[in-house]
């Protein structure tokens, strides 16, 4: 594995940020993405050079919700910043400028390392064409073949190169399962957070819960969540880390995708957002002079 810093720019290729007329608008902003958040988190965590990364630079022992609610704002403005969109994405590059160190082998690693920086984008595509197909579709694949080639599209404004990401959606699958049965490890650092969610402390807006109170349901509300996660991992990462899955366990991630499904369906499109999203439909509804309902009517 590479893990030099060759140069990141983009040559030649022009840098368009996404609007409301892209599919990916529609969907990726969505709260109920954080029902499976652990999902691209435990992805990221099993590649070799981002989880031990993680391990020298973050503080998701102490605090693991802090990493995805921290990155998922600027993320999602990379999306949805519109015209201001690729200096957010340029600011999310710069917050990896400064995470270097070195492997347990002794090689040297950069948090700019096209391959590193690439895969972590792939998580939240894979989930984005996949996990909200589940929720919020069936989509057809030609709908997923136009979230994919947005994905690219957003990827660019990062300013990463594009020589190795791959071009079409039946390329990604490919580049997908070799990172499954290849690439990815159960790191000390996916295996922490495993072991963090089977017992999770309170996050952020629940610390009114008394701590007696909250053991036992977050005991409980691990338990689902990792039996959820386990559904959605693949059967490769699901065997490297551990995660039983028998009928109990599959009984239980059907109960919780219902629920998730039912949630994320019956939610009216313009109370689905996080407010980084739902922020920009705001802006480009006063811009069309209609209201965010009936904007996202009219890109359906």
């Amino acid at each position: 594995m590479n893990l030099t810093l060759p140069d990141v720019r983009n040559g030649s290729v022009e840098s368009v940020p996404l609007g409301p007329d892209s599919l990916t608008w529609r969907y990726f902003g969505a709260w109920i993405g954080f029902a499976g958040g652990s999902v691209p988190q435990l992805y990221q965590l099993m590649h070799p050079v981002l989880g031990h990364a993680v391990e020298e630079h973050s503080n998701y022992k102490e605090d693991p919700f802090d990493r995805l609610l921290r990155s998922m704002g600027p993320i999602y403005g990379v999306v949805y910043d519109g015209p201001k969109a690729e200096a957010t994405a340029l600011a999310v590059r710069g917050f990896h400028r400064h995470i270097k160190g070195t492997m347990p082998d002794g090689e040297r690693y950069s948090g700019l390392n096209p391959e590193v920086f690439r895969w972590a984008h792939a998580t939240f595509v894979h989930g984005l064409v996949y996990g909200f197909s589940d929720i919020f579709g069936p989509f057809s694949r030609s709908e997923q073949k136009q979230l994919y080639a947005e994905s690219r599209q957003w990827y660019r404004l990062y300013g990463m190169t594009m020589r190795d990401v791959p071009e079409t959606l039946d390329e990604f699958d490919a580049y997908w399962q070799h990172y499954q049965r290849d690439v990815l490890e159960a790191t000390p650092a996916a295996r922490t957070l495993h072991a963090i969610f089977r017992s999770p402390p309170r996050p952020p807006g629940l610390e009114w819960i008394p701590a007696p109170l909250w053991r036992p349901l977050g005991l409980v509300g691990g338990h689902l969540a990792m039996a959820f996660a386990a559904g959605q991992l693949s059967p490769e990462a699901r065997e490297k880390l551990g995660f039983p899955w028998g009928p109990h366990r599959r009984l239980e991630y059907r109960l919780m995708f219902r629920l998730v499904r039912t949630v994320g369906r019956a939610t009216p499109p313009h109370r689905r957002f996080h407010p980084r999203a739902a922020a920009a439909w705001r802006r480009e509804a006063r811009r069309h002079g209609v209201s965010v309902a009936t904007l996202l009517k009219q890109q359906e």
